[in-house]
């Protein structure tokens, strides 16, 4: 499929849950960015002015830089500068594989080392799966680099090792500013150092005509950046140890009514799977520990709960935080669907038990959804 570029230049303001501030410029497909990060209550704006400039040709492609500069407490300035190729048409897919943007970084780049390392933080998470009655359904696992967030995530895939799937549904959020509320790729396949997983394309498109039905939609992007699935796939390759599919949704949107029309299509589109669903989020950011902790406590109370509508109003007053509630929320109603009725949280930490910095911290939570 031919690569289709943006034809605006458009400004964006926004704050979000995790109090940060932003504003940004679209030129084509490349994303320019003013972030002001601050301690505040959660809140969640978009307002884009966009006009059309059919004269404007786009030459950069994959550059991506942030520069951040301090400035007093809980306050950051960050400049950023970064490209994405959003797939404007009917959904087709490229012939090529994704390139991976965070092996070295986030992971081990090395398969031998990769692997070890998985190991290590699976033989580290100390939980019985016997102990838990029914068919696993679903998974909440974090997305931050393995070293910061791999042992909490390891308890979420030591319990799926016994229950292996043949395709996985990934949610997580879009970290780069889009106005499609419905992402997936338009590659063929995920990368990652253990391997290919190949994109149930077929299952894609019957649930991108699924939602048009509702008047919705799935956006396909190329050559992105997101982490939040990515970083997902070496536990799962580790763990099954045989091909398996792969359905990547990014989600923006908490909107409680396009969230459940997602899941009602998903659900329709896969109930005939051997399927495990995976909600790829991280918890609060960059608060002080303690209250980080009070915010982790209660949005982990409302995935406990199975509590979709709570998730997103937990969100959304600021009395707990996830930066992958929308996915969070896509997840727990499509589990729902396929009959679940209790969950556990096998694990919570945070950054600070990696970095011992309590001021600004990030929260990490492993659950598990059963029928």
């Amino acid at each position: 499929m031919a690569d289709k570029r943006w034809d605006a230049l458009g400004f964006a303001f926004s704050m979000t849950s995790a109090g940060a501030i932003a504003l940004s410029a679209r030129l084509g497909a490349v994303h320019f960015g003013i972030r002001v990060s601050a301690s505040l209550k959660a809140y969640s704006y978009d307002v884009l002015l966009t006009f059309t400039n059919q004269k404007i040709s786009v030459f950069l492609r994959r550059i991506c830089f942030s520069i951040t500069a301090r400035c007093g407490l809980p306050v950051s300035i960050q400049i950023l500068y970064n490209q994405s190729v959003i797939e404007e048409a009917e959904m087709e897919f490229r012939e090529d594989v994704r390139p991976s943007p965070i092996e070295g970084t986030w992971y081990n780049a090395n398969w031998v080392r990769l692997a070890s390392e998985i190991d290590a933080y699976l033989q580290s998470a100390k939980i019985s799966p016997d102990e838990y009655e029914g068919k696993l359904v679903g998974l909440v696992a974090p997305h931050a680099g393995h070293r910061f967030s791999g042992r909490t995530a390891a308890y979420a895939y030591r319990l799926a090792q016994n229950y292996p799937r043949k395709l996985a549904v990934i949610f997580s959020p879009f970290h780069h500013y889009t106005t499609a509320e419905l992402i997936t790729t338009a590659h063929r396949a995920y990368e990652t150092p253990l391997g290919e997983v190949a994109v149930d394309t077929a299952a894609l498109s019957t649930l991108d005509e699924k939602l048009k039905a509702s008047g919705l939609r799935l956006v396909q992007v190329a050559e992105d950046d997101e982490h939040a699935i990515e970083i997902q796939l070496p536990f799962l390759q580790y763990i099954w140890k045989f091909p398996f599919k792969l359905i990547p949704l990014m989600v923006r949107s908490y909107n409680p009514s396009v969230l459940k029309q997602l899941a009602t299509a998903l659900y329709e589109t896969i109930k005939e799977r051997d399927f495990l669903l995976i909600a790829s989020t991280d918890l609060s950011h960059f608060y002080p520990l303690d209250y980080a902790e009070t915010l982790d406590a209660e949005m982990l109370k409302r995935i406990k709960d199975i509590d979709p509508e709570g998730v997103l109003k937990a969100e959304a007053e600021g009395s707990g935080s996830a930066c992958g509630a929308g996915g969070v929320a896509a997840m727990l109603w499509t589990a729902k669907m396929a009959g679940a009725n209790k969950a556990y949280i096998l694990n919570y930490s945070t950054s600070a038990d990696t970095t011992q910095d309590r001021a600004s911290v990030v929260g990490y939570g492993a659950a598990a959804i059963f029928s």
